[in-house]
């Protein structure tokens, strides 16, 4: 899978989605500037591909990201600022 081979190029010291780094805030952190820089820019919609098992879909779900489509295991979603009016 192309995640496992771009994870064995990042040295683990480096790695910030192991669990020491997990629940503490830097994703949804990471996710509130992406949606902040894309009102800036006029973009009203941004989307994200996450595999299905991955339960960083729940942290986009709460963010505002809604499900549009699964495709081979992996879940597309998109969050509309329109839509959420989440900041």
């Amino acid at each position: 899978m192309a995640h496992r081979a771009l994870r064995e190029k990042v040295a683990p010291e480096q790695e910030i989605t192991g669990s020491l780094h997990q629940r503490q805030g830097i994703g949804a952190w990471a996710v509130r500037q992406a949606r902040a820089i894309a009102r800036q820019r006029g973009h009203p919609r941004l989307q994200l591909r996450v595999y299905a098992e991955n339960p960083a879909r729940a942290l986009y779900a709460r963010l505002g990201f809604a499900e549009e489509a699964v495709i081979d295991g992996t879940l597309h979603m998109a969050w509309v600022a329109s839509r959420s009016g989440a900041a």
